[in-house]
């Protein structure tokens, strides 16, 4: 297994990723799995109350062996050398199975595949915001009429790859429009700023996703907090812009509270149509679904205190 040193310029798939993020040379399925499982662990090992589960020791190509240590900052990334023939034999052409990778970007131009890894935690608000989602649509009967699209490869131009958490899209579009994701969501623990604000510029630039909407969840380490963020493309100064921020956090009597309102999705956004009848209106989580979303993603990031304190 190599170390990548990395690159000096045009690395702007790298932005805002800790200068910590380790970097290979990819060697092949069974290598990319060592390092999969070595990464993964590094990063759950980060966490609260993180479960010591058994590492593979099989670090580097040879007989160099070390054991991942717990560590105080939160990595969830790696980065991978590899070609653009090689990326689609073995990655877009689905020649590994990994069915547990969160998201990742590739860029054809640099032979480079950012992998985000995989968190129980931004999981499960994922799963939760998706059934909020196709909850919301059945009054419209609507709900089987959604495609979900997480760890999907959608083309961002410039040779470049990227895979959201989850998105959401029509499953059926006008002729000439393509099948992919209008809403997008990522989701996080350690995102910096600059990767969240990289993020939302790959997927709403039009000239790159071109997505409608896409929406940022942020989990505190430490604390019951969560934060939703929603972001669309501001055409006048070419930037993404937040036009919504929600934060919801369990106070000290142990309720948890809201700040920030409803989350709202606008119909056109995920159909690229406008409404049809009168059942059809725009998506919305009011905030005791946004609660309830929240208390899930604690439940699981703090499992082994709150089974303590019982």
């Amino acid at each position: 297994m190599s170390n990548l040193p990395q690159n000096e310029f045009d690395d702007s798939d790298l932005e805002g990723l800790s200068p910590s993020v380790k970097h290979y040379v990819y060697e092949g399925p069974d290598q990319f799995s060592r390092i999969f499982r070595l990464e993964k662990d590094r990063c759950l090992r980060s966490m609260p109350n993180a479960v010591e589960t058994p590492t593979n020791p099989v670090t580097t190509t040879g007989s160099l062996s070390t054991k991942v240590q717990a560590e105080t900052e939160i990595n969830e990334y790696f980065v991978l050398s590899i070609d653009a023939s090689t990326f689609e034999r073995d990655f877009a052409d689905d020649g590994i199975d990994i069915p547990h990778i969160v998201s990742s970007e590739y860029s054809a131009q640099k032979s480079r595949l950012v992998i985000k890894m995989p968190n129980p935690v931004h999981n499960q608000v994922g799963i939760a915001l998706h059934g909020a989602i196709k909850t919301a649509l059945v009054p419209m009967r609507l709900h089987n009429m959604v495609f979900s699209w997480g760890t999907v490869n959608v083309d961002v131009g410039s040779g470049r790859m990227k895979q959201a958490d989850m998105g959401w899209g029509p499953r059926r579009c006008s002729p000439g429009t393509p099948k992919k994701p209008t809403v997008v969501l990522e989701a996080g623990v350690s995102e910096s700023h600059k990767r969240l604000f990289h993020d939302m510029e790959t997927w709403l630039n039009p000239h790159k996703g071109n997505v409608r909407m896409a929406l940022s969840i942020k989990v505190v380490r430490n604390r019951r907090k969560l934060t939703i963020e929603k972001w669309v493309w501001d055409a006048t100064n070419r930037i993404p812009s937040k036009v919504q921020g929600i934060v919801l956090e369990r106070n000290e009597t142990g309720q948890t509270t809201s700040r920030g309102g409803d989350l709202m999705i606008p119909f056109r956004d995920i159909f690229l149509r406008d409404t049809e009848s009168s059942r059809e209106t725009d998506i919305t989580i009011d905030t005791g679904e946004l609660q309830a979303i929240a208390e899930l993603a604690w439940d699981m990031q703090f499992q082994d205190e709150d089974e303590d304190e019982e």
